[in-house]
């Protein structure tokens, strides 16, 4: 055995060895002790002996000397780990003592440490083989005896006894009947799981292992407990703060089951034909889309024909194929894309690939940093967030700390507010102010695009013109849920651009934001500088963005002969004043060198009145030219399903014009809606527009008349599917789709969402052109449109598809075959009450009623029913055809009786 101090066991020398032999075997013949070893004490030494013993269920050390020395325990990590502090009224030699007492390979003790020693006291440590339990006392002095301080060390096994408790903690109960084992020191040891599942921390070791699971001391946590042998009771107090805090989330961050897409291909085509002065032109707008698991492609083309059709043209407009990974939220686009962009740069439309982050496949995803509230219940509580007032949070929580993760909030200043209410309905109230803005990235999150490829020219006037090789690549982080850097490159031939910035949350609910970049062209270089600020409160927004560029600095994208402003400012603000409306100003300057300037002045002012009417005044003001131009605008939802009347009036030094509008928005389903607009003052324009939309397409008639010259124009859009073999005909597919399908099950509602979306055609299949893609779906169908004898396992399911791809969703649901008859037997008497009839096709049990009259469920074309009854039963074949109706009667059987 080692034994290890911050004072070593040092070896007495000769003479003392001497001494100690002698008094051991003088003691060996005064204790009643088996077999001991013992050491001689020196003159100024407090310990006069030292003794080790050994019986069946116990190992005892006995510390002979003066009166005052004393022993506890420090602390117990475990039963076979115990940590003791030892006392002494006086100088001792304790280590070397203790060091000749206890030899190497004890049966029961396996290590000693002294982990501190001073003159008056030593801290040691005794690690056992198995597990045990302490009891410390001491013996007065007697005849041949001093002082003795005694430790016995029972095996743990040999005290524990084993009770079923009920457990109460703070006096309340629910907490369930567990194991407890108690041992003879009054110390109650309960398993690991039930202390987990009562929120209490564990401590580091377990102190005993029994029946498989760890068994832990009360007495080493900070609690109290007391047992009532009487009621077999467990009383536990414990402060909510010794309680495991609870972690909550505000936000779901469980990411739904994805639909797996099914190999398909579909085709959105936009057609419209315009008539102006008996000059007919025609134009098509297509997109052929294929999908599988590998992911999907796109190819859009235009069509037009102009001058009666004797100038034609067909023009591709993009071609790509996306891959997404949501797992990892990235996305790989090969082909045709528009590269992305910081607030100093500009997209371009490249061919080649484009792979970077895509938050949208995790749209449960917090990208903005996330509100936080850390709160402790006294007794079980009921936790009530708002976010602006609105209730945003509900939870039941019991005694103890708490946290809640992951709140969303709205963009901009707001304020948070906490609500704990106990069952006695006392409050606690915590409240915060927040300030979020999508610049923000929550802190360890990034963002990050890299494209490559060739820039696109002409784009929607030329096929395939591509020019310079173009690399690009955008880094956003999230240093801190205060702070989010970015930098962003760009590449060509001609320009080369970087740039770095930053935008930090500031005191007072500000935001600020910064940035330079640096371009390369022509052998000329660049600068651009920008700064911002903005502050906003709950009913108060002002802010201020500044750019800053040299003569040299350029963009892709810039127009030929066009440089950057050379200084660009803008200032705004807005005010909120209940139901007295808002109003909102701002400033507009930009500065050039090779043209004129540009700067005006916007202020309006908004307002609902009689809870239904909307009232908007504005006025623009140009600087440079004092130009001055007045707006009015007045909307009133009426009372007609989506449907709405608008007035409009503007007035500048040249002219009053207006419109006044009457509108109907299309339904999500089936159903028609227009727009007529007459022109007012100096406006002698006028618009009629009729729109009907089915399950198959958009149909679109449009009538323009300015002046003395009237336009016709006619559109029709749609798609068609192609999915599992099905070909269907449907609105445009703008996002991702879904073919239902209930074979068998004609015109039957769909549902989205809760809205009519569509309804089965006479195969029994429906197509849902428009389906947020990575989030659920719920797709229900109207349990009215189906039969009464229509099994149906569920009405509802629920689907995330991916990007751009189409599933399919089949309902389980499946026609009965029902039918209600008589059962006689050959003497022309009915079957008796109560018997019971088995078809073997489904071997349910069906009980036969009075008169013979039985009515049999899930039947098949052909079956075989035998009925029974006392002794005996009986056996007829009967046909059930498929039908419609809802209780198909097919008269009287006869049943043939055999004998059991």
């Amino acid at each position: 055995m080692g034994k290890t101090s911050q004072a070593s066991f040092r070896s007495t020398n000769h003479y003392q060895t001497v001494r100690a032999i002698l008094s051991c075997c003088l003691a060996a013949l005064l204790m009643l002790f088996s077999p001991s070893q013992a050491v001689a004490q020196t003159a100024e030494d407090s310990i006069s002996g030292m003794r080790l013993g050994e019986w069946q269920d116990r190992t005892r050390l006995v510390i002979e000397g003066t009166p005052g020395m004393s022993a506890e325990i420090q602390h117990g990590g475990s039963a076979t780990d115990l940590s003791l502090v030892f006392r002494f009224p006086q100088q001792h030699n304790f280590p070397d003592w203790l060091d000749d007492v206890i030899p190497d390979g004890h049966p029961a003790i396996q290590d000693v440490q002294i982990t501190s020693l001073d003159n008056e006291s030593a801290h040691v440590r005794f690690t056992f083989h198995t597990a045990v339990s302490l009891n410390i006392f001491d013996l007065r002095p007697m005849e041949g005896f001093d002082f003795r301080l005694v430790l016995d060390f029972y095996e743990l096994a040999v005290v524990t006894n084993e009770q079923w408790l009920d457990v109460f903690i703070n006096d309340r109960g629910g907490f369930g009947t567990v194991l407890a084992l108690t041992t003879l020191e009054h110390d109650v040891l309960v398993a690991g799981n039930d202390l987990q599942r009562w929120r209490i921390s564990l401590p580091d070791n377990y102190y005993i292992q029994q029946y498989g699971q760890d068994f832990y001391s009360l007495r080493g946590l900070d609690l109290s407990y007391r047992i009532n042998p009487r009621q077999l009771r467990l009383n536990i107090q414990v402060s909510p703060s010794h309680f495991e805090r609870l972690q909550m989330r505000g936000h779901e961050r469980e990411r739904p089951q994805l639909s797996q897409a099914s190999p398909g291909v579909f085709l959105n085509y936009d057609l419209n034909a315009v008539e102006r002065e008996d000059d007919v032109s025609a134009s098509g707008l297509f997109e052929l889309g294929v999908f599988n698991g590998w992911g999907s492609g796109s190819n859009r083309m235009l069509a037009r024909n102009q001058s009666d059709f004797h100038e034609q043209e067909v023009i591709r407009l993009d071609t790509q194929w996306r891959k997404d990974n949501p797992d990892h939220m990235t996305t790989l686009v090969l082909g045709d894309s528009v590269s992305r962009s910081a607030g100093w740069s500009r997209s371009a439309r490249f061919a080649g690939v484009q792979w970077g982050t895509n938050f949208n496949t995790q749209p449960q995803l917090l990208t903005m940093p996330s509100l936080s509230f850390v709160g402790e219940a006294v007794e079980p509580s009921t936790v009530d967030l708002f976010i602006n007032d609105a209730l945003r949070f509900r939870r039941q929580v019991p005694a103890g700390p708490f946290t809640i993760d992951d709140l969303p909030a709205m963009t901009g200043y707001g304020e948070a507010r906490m609500v704990v209410r106990d069952i006695l309905g006392r409050e606690q109230v915590v409240q915060q102010n927040y300030f979020a803005n999508r610049r923000l990235l929550r802190a360890g999150l990034q963002d990050y695009s890299a494209e490559l490829g060739f820039i696109r020219r002409d784009y929607g006037l030329s096929s395939n013109d591509y020019g310079q090789p173009l690399f690009s690549g955008l880094h956003r982080y999230g240093v801190s849920n205060y702070f989010t850097s970015e930098m962003h490159t760009q590449l060509t031939e001609d320009l080369q651009l970087a740039g770095a910035g930053g935008t930090l949350v500031a005191p007072w609910n500000s935001l600020l934001h910064a940035a330079v970049a640096t371009s390369y062209s022509e052998g000329n270089a660049g600068q651009l500088y920008s700064a911002g600020i903005q502050h906003q409160r709950r009913r108060f927004n002002l802010g201020v963005d500044v750019e800053f560029a040299s003569e040299d600095f350029q963009r892709l994208g810039n127009l030929a002969l066009r440089s950057v402003p050379a200084r660009q400012l803008r200032a705004f603000s807005s005010v909120t004043v209940g139901r007295a409306g808002s109003l909102q100003l701002s400033l507009t300057q930009q500065q050039f060198r090779d043209r004129n300037d540009i700067e005006f002045v916007n202020a309006s002012y908004s307002v609902r009145m009689y809870r239904f009417l909307n009232l908007r005044l504005a006025a623009l003001h140009y600087l440079d030219t004092d130009d001055t131009r007045f707006t009015l605008s007045l909307n009133v939802p009426l009372g007609w399903q989506r449907t709405s009347a608008s007035v409009a009036m503007q007035q500048s030094e040249n002219y009053t014009r207006g419109s006044a509008q009457l509108q109907r928005n299309l339904p999500r389903g089936t159903g028609f809606g227009y727009r007529l607009r007459s022109g007012l003052g100096d406006n002698d324009s006028s618009q009629a527009n009729l729109q009907y939309q089915n399950d198959y397409g958009q149909y679109r008639l449009d009538v323009d008349q300015r002046g003395d010259n009237t336009s016709t124009r006619a559109g029709l859009r749609g798609a068609f599917t192609l999915i599992e073999g099905h070909l269907s005909a449907s609105r445009p597919v703008t996002g991702s789709f879904a073919l239902v399908q209930l074979p068998d099950f004609p015109d039957v509602r769909i549902y989205a969402d809760n809205q009519q979306v569509a309804r089965t055609n006479s195969k029994g299949n429906a197509m849902i052109p428009r389906l947020r893609a990575y989030q659920r779906n719920r797709i229900s169908i109207e349990q009215a449109d189906l039969p009464l004898n229509a099994n149906i396992e569920s009405l509802t399911r629920e689907v995330a598809p991916y990007y751009r791809s189409g599933i399919t969703i089949d309902f389980p649901v499946s026609l009965s075959r029902d039918a209600f008859f008589r059962v006689i037997l050959p003497d022309g008497q009915p079957a008796p009450i109560g018997a019971v009839a088995i078809a073997s096709v489904n071997n349910k049990r069906f009980t036969i009623g009075h008169r013979g009259e039985v009515f049999m469920t899930d039947l098949g074309e052909e079956n075989e029913v035998r009925v029974y009854w006392q002794q005996q039963h009986c056996e007829f074949k009967i046909q059930v055809p498929q039908s419609d109706e809802p209780i198909l009667d097919l008269g009287t059987v006869i049943c043939e009786p055999r004998l059991e």
